[in-house]
């Protein structure tokens, strides 16, 4: 049972309240994984043959303590290192130790419009603004993504399969579709990958639908802006997950389907990862069976089965 990399929640706690956010933030819980439960993990991920390990929320990692001994941790087996941030806690040492350290980021980033951004990030004044030149053109940009470019990521070569890239992650909603255009062009200026992911819609009765954009508007935007992306950000629009046939794991140690589907086979705490895996790709695979295929609707950004479970398109079949 190979595995090529590892997902990990790490921390509920966050500093944005994001209006469209499909996973629970807040505290964390009392059983939550001990950094010594972690290392554990980490080392049967890679006696499975796992090469990398990703990190994100559910909250934002870089409020949890364990994160960078993590990432030490995982250095020291061989495995390289995948961060996914919000971007406002990056600091000018912490952009430059992720650097050094060749870590993939991925930062979020949803609208350049101030006001836009802090409405979708639930907060006033989410990030700290700051004037950005590349090629002639000015750009105002969060100060922790200008310190992720001043450390070195970007540059004037985009190279795929190097540990030192920085990736814009973008949700597209009704309030910021007209404003994803310009990111993507500035993700072009500074050869920076570019992920733009449909809204998953969370499941809170508040949550108001109006933010997902008809399809249609979504088929207009893909059509506008493919053309614009880099070869390497076109290659990730058609990627399929990496978490189909690879493991992530909760903040207390049950394994899950995914970031936003929470159903588990199991915890680590009483079975190892190379059983709980087998048996998350038995139950991976009953769900296949019984549910539509990923698909594209038309010309349009990556669908999964999550994203189409979550929209209630089908039901969970066990």
């Amino acid at each position: 049972m190979r595995i090529n990399r590892l997902g990990l929640f790490l921390t509920r706690k966050c500093n944005f309240k994001c209006i469209y956010c499909c996973v629970q933030t807040g505290k964390d819980p009392a059983d939550k994984l001990t950094f010594a439960e972690l290392k554990d993990l980490l080392l049967q991920a890679h006696l499975m043959g796992a090469k990398r390990l990703g990190i994100s929320g559910e909250g934002e990692p870089l409020l949890d303590e364990n994160l960078f001994p993590l990432f030490e941790y995982a250095r020291t087996l061989g495995m390289g290192c995948a961060l996914s941030t919000n971007g406002s806690l990056i600091s000018k040492d912490i952009a430059q130790w992720l650097f050094n350290n060749e870590v993939l980021v991925f930062a979020k980033l949803d609208s350049f419009n101030h006001e836009t951004q802090d409405r979708l990030a639930g907060i006033n004044n989410c990030y700290e603004w700051v004037d950005y030149v590349m090629n002639g053109i000015t750009f105002s940009i969060p100060k922790g993504l200008k310190y992720l470019l001043d450390a070195g990521y970007g540059g004037d070569k985009l190279k795929i399969f190097s540990r030192k890239l920085l990736t814009i992650e973008t949700v597209i909603t009704s309030l910021n579709i007209v404003d994803i255009p310009k990111i993507v062009r500035f993700c072009r200026q500074c050869n920076l990958l570019i992920y733009i992911e449909r809204l998953m819609p969370p499941s809170s009765p508040i949550f108001d639908r109006k933010l997902i954009p008809p399809d249609e508007e979504i088929s207009r935007l893909y059509k506008e802006v493919y053309p614009m992306m880099n070869w390497g950000s076109k290659l990730i629009t058609k990627l399929r997950c990496g978490y189909e046939i690879n493991p992530f794991i909760d903040i207390n140690g049950d394994i899950r389907f995914c970031f936003s589907i929470n159903k588990s086979a199991g915890n680590i705490r009483s079975t190892s990862l190379q059983i709980l895996h087998a048996e998350q790709l038995r139950l991976k695979n009953k769900l296949s069976k019984k549910s539509p295929l990923i698909r594209l609707r038309g010309p349009g950004f990556r669908e999964c089965r999550s994203r189409r479970f979550v929209r209630n398109e089908y039901d969970w079949p066990y």
